[in-house]
This record gives structure tokens, C-alpha cells and sequence, in this order.
């Protein structure tokens, strides 16, 4: 195959129901919305009518979200989970939220059906910037969780390589990306989680080093698989 490798997938993750905590994968079908069951469902405040964000409802980050047998299953802090189409997943949220919530597919709430996502279908992040990133701040908690990528590539060299990949093509095992656009980083990436502390100088590290930009956005421009292990190819247009 032609192109010139420049990592190797070493981290998958979706995230099924948007600002939650997701799951990670050994392997996942890369579809031209990204990968499959990623950011399908939100969650809807009853008073504004607007899906919800951690940005502003950090407690969301609180909760995770994963598959079981084909269905999407949230749960709740404390333990309890819920299947995804059960009303009373509503009924917990709202009384943990103290504000009247829905869970809801993108498919209901959007014409095009689009996940929601906050700008591209894959988001992908190396370790190369990751490790750059916590030699000007070696107290933080430089965790992957933090920044939410689908794709984490374990590339060499130093500085955030990324970068360079904008406006190229790649091939990740049998997906087609385009890559079209540097990750502009939000207040997020400092919030407390589960495992993780507060950390506001996560977000003021990132700032300083690349004006908050931090991974890359792209496209699908070809369907497939991608597994653990897979090459990343960087294709020059």
C-alpha cells in the first residue's frame, strides 16, 4: 500500500450519548458519519430544547455510556444503569440533573440524522502531542480520556505531528480519511472525572503551546474497518 506510515492505532473510542464517558474498542466499522454507534444519542434539556453539553453540564461527564448486545446502555453515578429506550432513564436523569432531561437519538432531533458530533465525523490525537504536551505541564494528568478522541495513534517524533497531517489524506487499516482541520480545545479537557481531578492548567498548557488546538479533525472518505494495531498511512494530496 502506497503512503507513507506515520503511527499505528493504539487506542479506540466511542462515545454512544454525547458528552458522556464512552467505551473502548479492539476494533470498530468506520461509516461515513464516523465510527459506528459513536455520539448517536444527546442528551435533551426539557427547558431549553437543546442537547446538552458537558461544556456547561459538567456532571454529564459523570455518567458513562456503552453497548450491550447491540443496545446502548447509560449509567448513572451510583451504579444504576439503564437501557437506553427505558423511560426510566429520563426519570433518573432529571431527578440526578434537578432539570427535566430526555435522552434522544440524533435521528429525532436532526433532518440529516447526523450524530453530534462538535465538528468532524473522527477525531484523532497522538501520543507524540500528548507526551509534548506533558513536558511543559508534568503534574497533569495527561489522560487520553480527557480530550475524547476516536482514534489515538502512537507516532514518534516530538511535537504535535498532527499538525502536518492537515490537508492530507490517510488510510487507518481499511478506512479513507481526509484530514481537514486542527481540534480547537474547550474548558472540558480541565474538568474533574471519574479518575481524573479538576486540573485547569490543562486547558492553559494547551492554550500556551497551540493557541487550544490539539489533535485533528477528519473526514471519511472511504468505509471500513480499524482495529488496534492498524497502520496510519499519510497520503499527500
Amino acid at each position: 500500500m502506497a503512503g507513507t506510515v506515520v503511527g499505528r492505532v493504539t487506542a479506540i473510542w466511542r462515545y454512544p450519548v454525547k458528552s458522556l464517558q464512552g467505551e473502548s474498542l479492539e476494533v470498530s466499522e468506520v461509516g461515513l458519519h464516523g465510527l459506528a454507534g459513536d455520539r448517536v444519542y444527546g442528551v435533551r434539556d426539557g427547558l431549553t430544547g437543546r442537547v446538552m453539553s458537558a461544556k456547561r453540564e459538567p456532571r454529564l461527564l459523570h455518567s458513562s455510556a456503552r453497548y450491550h448486545s447491540g443496545a446502548a446502555v447509560v449509567t448513572l453515578p451510583g451504579g444504576a444503569s439503564y437501557a437506553i429506550d427505558d423511560s426510566a432513564l429520563d426519570v433518573a436523569m432529571t431527578e440526578w440533573l434537578g432539570r427535566p432531561v430526555v435522552v434522544v437519538a440524533a435521528s429525532m432531533t436532526r433532518p440529516s440524522a447526523d450524530p453530534f458530533m462538535d465538528d468532524r465525523a473522527v477525531h484523532l490525537l497522538t501520543t507524540a502531542s500528548l507526551a509534548t504536551s506533558r513536558a511543559s505541564h508534568p503534574a497533569g494528568t495527561w489522560e487520553t480520556r480527557r480530550f475524547r478522541p476516536n482514534l489515538l495513534i502512537d507516532a514518534s517524533g516530538e511535537g504535535f505531528v498532527e499538525d502536518g497531517w492537515v490537508g492530507a489524506a490517510a488510510t487507518v487499516g481499511a478506512a479513507r480519511l481526509s484530514v481537514v482541520s486542527r481540534t480547537i480545545r474547550c474548558p472540558m479537557t480541565s474538568m474533574a472525572q471519574p479518575g481524573l481531578n479538576e486540573d485547569p492548567r490543562i486547558l492553559a498548557t494547551t492554550s500556551e503551546l497551540t493557541g487550544k488546538r490539539l489533535g485533528v479533525y477528519a473526514d471519511v472518505v472511504g468505509t471500513g474497518r480499524v482495529a488496534l494495531g492498524d497502520e496510519v498511512r499519510l497520503h499527500p494530496v
